[in-house]
């Protein structure tokens, strides 16, 4: 990925390039840990999504679920976001969750829990 960033930013020189970079997809595709990869893209993440997720440990072709804010991997066992905020990334944090059948109300679990409201 940095390679292809560097490639574009060479073929559309004075265009800034940003990412958006999802935490949890790393851990629902099996591609690597999100801190990894955080530190890796860091000069590009213009937004970070708040989404958790579970690890299992393999690699997946095909879309899986998200679940709901402080009960994965994410934010329990790589502490996501305590993570993010101890870097030097200055950008925006959204809350992203798209399965599930109670998703604004598990949207206001998220937005509560950065806000430190239980």
């Amino acid at each position: 990925m940095v390679q292809f960033i560097g490639d574009l930013q060479k073929k559309y020189p004075g265009i800034e390039i940003g990412v958006n970079f999802d935490p949890a997809n790393h851990l629902l595709y099996g591609t690597d840990t999100p801190q990894h990869v955080f530190n890796l893209m860091l000069p590009w993440i213009k937004q970070v999504h708040v989404k958790d997720a579970l690890e299992d440990g393999n690699s997946r072709a095909f879309w899986s679920e998200d679940i709901l804010w402080g009960t994965g991997d994410v934010s329990r066992k790589y502490d996501f976001l305590n993570f993010v905020h101890n870097s030097s990334y200055k950008g925006n944090l959204l809350v992203e969750h798209e399965s599930g059948e109670n998703r604004a109300a598990d949207i206001k679990v998220a937005l509560r829990a950065l806000l430190g409201i239980s």
